[in-house]
């Protein structure tokens, strides 16, 4: 049986494990933002600009920061800014239950964009997407909570077992988890 770790170690790993995470030297939300809609590197500097906060803790409660689930900007950020804004919207989402992070982000093309993270930080990442595909069965699939998850090809879920994205974005995450 699949079990994952609670809401509060998991924010606590989080907390730990990206402590220090910075995005110097990274593509910004807002930057990124501006990455989306195309334009001149003028746009791109002054975007940034306006990204002000010192750590990703301090977005955990931003009014300002504005994140939603289906955004484009994850597709424009950097490894370094991705990391950062994982960590912060991986928490954000724990705390608030808002969705904020969707499956795709974790699935096997976006692996590119993880490569900034450490070990630990993967782990934690894996920690999460089981974490949501428990929570997801629970909520969506009570049947299923404690059902193996399989899949006959990337993407392609078993015929026999109905399952969500998170189940793929599981599998492509589930080695690091033998880490524990």
């Amino acid at each position: 049986m699949l079990e994952s770790l609670s809401k509060e170690e998991l924010l606590e790993l989080i907390s730990r494990e990206f402590a220090d995470v910075t995005r110097e030297g990274g593509v910004s939300w807002l930057e990124a933002d501006a990455l989306d809609g195309g334009g001149q590197q003028y746009l791109y500097d002054l975007a940034k600009q306006h990204d002000i906060e010192n750590c990703w803790q301090e977005l955990l409660d931003s009014p300002t920061w504005d994140i939603q689930e289906w955004s484009s900007n994850w597709s424009f950020l950097d490894p370094i800014g991705f990391r950062y804004y994982m960590a912060a919207a991986t928490a954000r989402e724990l705390r608030s239950g808002t969705h904020l992070v969707t499956d795709f982000h974790f699935w096997f093309n976006h692996q590119e964009k993880f490569s900034a993270f450490t070990n630990a930080q993967r782990l934690v990442v894996a920690e999460f997407v089981l974490y949501k595909l428990l929570e997801d069965r629970r909520k969506n699939y009570p049947n299923m909570v404690d059902q193996p998850v399989v899949s006959t090809e990337p993407f392609t879920l078993d015929s026999k077992i109905i399952d969500t994205g998170w189940a793929d974005a599981f599998l492509a995450w589930q080695i690091h988890l033998s880490e524990r």
